[in-house]
């Protein structure tokens, strides 16, 4: 396999295996089993031995199974179809995280390497045996467009018209868009994908626009189309569990093929919201002469100074039981320090007594994540290592929004984390992390659920956690997850699970200014993704920015809010300066907030219920797709001349419906298959001649329902033209028997409607010219394949010879080419020769 360069490709997969499956029988139902009914040699019953290998990328851990076809004798070739335009069965869905190109992993199992049974052993794991993986990059541009809101709505006779997803409801769903990218987009296209339990269908997968400003933020005209299952139904008594729909959202346009973060639409289910008390702001400027005004501390690192006891609590590549991981075996793997007095909580008031002499967005005081190593002075201003510290809401917080405006969180903030710049990581990575996160809670304000990570649209999480340290890296487990939740023990290279903190989720690292020498500089933001000036405190100190969360999702609830912090372990040091950095640094200072917002809150919670209408008379889904209308274009139609190039166009087709899927594209040329089963509606060909193309287009949820298309681009050819173009790799070369291979050589090659000449090496060598002699030259109804040249070579001679496609439409008489030839040109080096010498060895120029 090699690299690709597109996030709509395939990948050209060759498995080499003399005893294919075992007992000469191929595992067709993917089961394990080489025994069952109908497992056999020959799966898709097309007359070729074949054998089956598993695709699969982080995106889309469960894979595909690809069948390859035996070739030649115990070789098996096939393509897989990549994506990252939309995850469509049949094709392997990848999404580019950050400065991190996605990559698509494809295992074969080899279960018999002797015909005997005996598996390979490429592991001294047993798990391991008959397992064989390799992995290739998925090169995908990226630009940053993000998600910053959804809406419900019913047609009518569909739904009750109360923004929630109800039982065996049809809805329509708008998003908002936020262009980040710094530029203007064009055709821009929103796909959106769903394996939620309680999705029946989506028969309107895709919104777009046709041009998008930058900076602008956008609801499309069009709406995704889904429905809610008969079948999800929320239980009376469990409003407050975390019962909904996350739809992932693909965005791509003529500039990029992939957001630069993966964006998702989260939909609560079967909800009716009403009532609450008055409506209100949460605001928190602490300004308290003491304590947290309406937060209070978490701390999650206290106790935890032992392997044992921060088990579960670290990043998956950080396991240190786990020997796939980089810190397999490390004994400094715990959160906290084993002096527990050095383990200090360090969320804390920063008032004008503080070293720097205080700094504030409003008053006088802001709330700091940080450590003052020297009390006198402030370039001494630092944090802790081997944290995971959180602020929290001292009480639940009442959300509006059931009618009207929905809720936003919003906050001030200066952060500077050590990252890149500062410590040995990948470019666009950081060691430690700051993230948001979010717990629902009853009307009691009892927590329910777990912690759930939540993502700004405006001044968005701005660099990824680094995975490359032997040093271990912690994550809280009270998100629903921990260091375990994604080894598979028969999938050896899987790296990466669900987490709020680790790679390759984004975080907040440096945004705003914490400089403590200077005050507001405009546009000193560092990685701010939206404010480019900046804002200037009350205590002119530093550079601030202000971060907005969408909470439209969270309406009518009571939920807790917390900011959480998790840092690197070096060993059992405490904190850079100690490590032995520098103690005037700037990017080691920690989280600065202040300002803290909550608009359209309630003084009391509104009443949430399961929803318990009727609804079994609403419509079912639409029928899947019964027929397909094919359309193929090129571009141009036709050529001039031979090696122009050609853009085939297929986008105009269409499906009556295509629910859960995406249309798939198949390329012929001349009848010969280009481009497997891919997503992508364009082909780019360069032909020789005149070449018939066509396409299959066909549903990739119902394989069966397809049409086809074709279209003709005609090749010029200019008169009198004896231009050679070429040369064309020459495959074989026989007769070179004997001692003295000076005459009777045979020249053959794979392509057909091909042309040969033939040089004399030594002139090569020496003239200002090629010159040679045309041995064959093709003709449009005439197939060359071969040549024979039985000229006797003189003493010390040699000759080399050059073949091509015969790039010219001629009826029924050879190229306008003279019995002989001259380039014109002086000599070149690197041409591609097949030389013959006297003493039968090869030739360079």
């Amino acid at each position: 396999m090699s690299q690709t360069f597109s996030g709509l490709t395939t990948v050209a997969v060759t498995v080499t295996d003399a005893f294919p499956g075992k007992g000469a029988k191929n595992d067709c139902d993917h089961n394990g089993v080489y025994t069952d009914a109908g497992d056999k040699a020959d799966c898709d019953n097309d007359g070729h031995r074949d054998v089956y290998v598993k695709a699969f990328s982080d995106s889309e851990v469960a894979g595909e199974w690809f069948i390859l076809n035996e070739t030649t004798t115990s070789i098996f070739k096939g393509n897989v179809p990549v994506s990252s335009g939309y995850d469509s069965p049949g094709t392997v869905f990848v999404q580019r995280s950050g400065t991190q190109q996605p990559a698509v992993t494809i295992q074969y199992n080899d279960v018999d390497i002797d015909g005997a049974g005996t598996p390979c052993k490429p592991s001294p794991n047993i798990a391991f045996w008959g397992i064989l993986q390799t992995s290739v990059q998925i090169n995908v541009p990226a630009g940053d467009v993000v998600v910053k809101s959804s809406r419900l709505t019913n047609d009518t006779g569909k739904g009750d018209f109360d923004g929630y997803a109800d039982t065996n409801e049809t809805l329509n769903m708008y998003i908002t868009l936020i262009n980040k990218t710094g530029r203007q987009l064009t055709n821009v296209i929103a796909r959106v994908a769903s394996n939620s339990p309680y999705v029946d269908c989506i028969f309107r997968d895709t919104v777009s626009l046709a041009s998008f400003a930058k900076g602008a933020m956008v609801e499309p005209t069009g709406s995704f189309g889904w429905k809610v299952k008969s079948s999800a139904i929320r239980a009376a008594g469990h409003e407050f569990d975390d019962m909904h729909v996350t739809f992932n959202v693909t965005i791509s346009c003529d500039q990029f093929d992939a957001p630069l973060a993966a964006q998702s639409i989260v939909q609560d289910i079967d909800l009716d919201a009403a009532g609450g008390g008055s409506p209100s702001t949460f605001i928190e400027s602490f300004e308290a002469a003491s304590g947290l005004g309406l937060f209070t501390s978490m701390s999650l690192d206290s106790g935890q100074a032992s392997n044992a006891a921060s088990n579960g609590k670290r990043c998956q590549y950080n396991d240190p039981d786990f020997s796939n991981t980089g810190s397999y075996g490390e004994t400094f793997c715990y959160l906290g320090f084993a002096n527990e007095a050095d383990n200090t909580y360090d969320w804390h008031l920063h008032t004008t007594s503080s070293p720097d002499g205080g700094r504030a967005y409003v008053g006088t005081q802001s709330l700091h994540w940080g450590y003052h190593l020297d009390p006198g002075d402030p370039k001494f201003d630092v944090y802790k290592f081997s944290q995971m510290d959180a602020i929290v809401t001292a009480a639940p917080v009442s959300l509006g929004g059931v009618s009207g405006a929905t809720p936003e969180l919003s906050f001030k903030h200066q952060i500077s984390l050590m990252d890149y710049r500062r410590i040995n990581a990948i470019y666009m990575q950081a060691p430690d992390r700051g993230v948001v996160e979010m717990q629902l809670c009853d009307n009691s304000g009892n927590p329910q659920g777990v912690w759930q990570k939540i993502s700004p649209y405006e001044n968005v999480y701005d660099i990824q956690p680094s995975n490359n340290y032997i040093n271990c890296s912690f994550d809280p487990v009270d998100d629903g997850n921990n260091e375990d939740s994604y080894f598979d023990p028969t999938d050896p290279n899987r790296t990466y699970g669900p987490s709020s903190t680790c790679f390759p989720e984004f975080i907040f690292g440096s945004q705003g200014d914490t400089n403590y020498a200077i005050g507001y500089v405009e546009g000193d933001v560092n990685r701010a993704s939206d404010d480019k000036v900046g804002l200037k405190g009350s205590i002119d100190r530093g550079t601030w920015v202000q971060t907005k969360f969408d909470l439209s999702r969270y309406r009518g609830r009571r939920v807790n809010i917390r900011l959480l912090t998790s840092t690197i372990k070096i060993y059992d040091i405490t904190d850079p300066i100690t490590f032995g950095f520098s103690n005037n640094s700037i990017r080691d200072d920690g989280w600065y907030v202040d300002d803290v917002q909550i608009s359209n809150t309630l003084t009391s919670p509104a009443t949430l219920q399961a929803d318990t209408k009727d609804s079994s008379s609403f419509p079912a889904c639409p029928a899947n797709c019964t027929a397909v209308t094919a359309s193929l274009t090129a571009s141009p139609a036709s050529t001039s001349a031979p090696g122009q190039v050609v853009v085939l166009d297929a986008s105009g087709s269409f499906a009556n419906m295509c629910s859960g899927g995406v249309l798939q594209f198949q390329f012929y040329a001349n009848g010969a298959l280009q481009r497997d089963w891919t997503d992508n509606a364009s082909f780019t060909d360069v032909p020789p001649i005149s070449t018939a193309y066509s396409v299959d287009v066909r549903c990739s949820t119902v394989k069966t329902c397809l049409a086809s298309a074709a279209t003709t681009v005609v090749v010029g050819c200019p008169a009198g033209t004896n231009t050679w173009v070429g040369p064309l790799l020459v495959n074989k070369t026989s007769g070179l028997g004997g001692a003295e291979p000076d005459q009777n050589l045979t020249v053959s090659w794979t392509n057909s409607w091909t042309d040969l000449i033939r040089g004399d090496l030594s002139l090569l060598r020496t003239g200002a010219t090629y010159n040679g002699s045309v041995l064959a030259c093709g003709l449009s109804n005439v197939k060359v394949a071969s040549a024979t040249d039985n000229t006797v070579l003189a003493t010390g001679g040699g000759f080399y010879f050059l073949a091509r496609g015969a790039y010219c439409n001629v009826a029924s008489t050879p190229m306008s080419v003279p019995a002989t030839y001259s380039t014109g040109a002086p000599k070149e080096k690197g041409s591609a020769l097949v030389p013959k010498t006297r003493d039968g060895q090869i030739g360079s120029d």
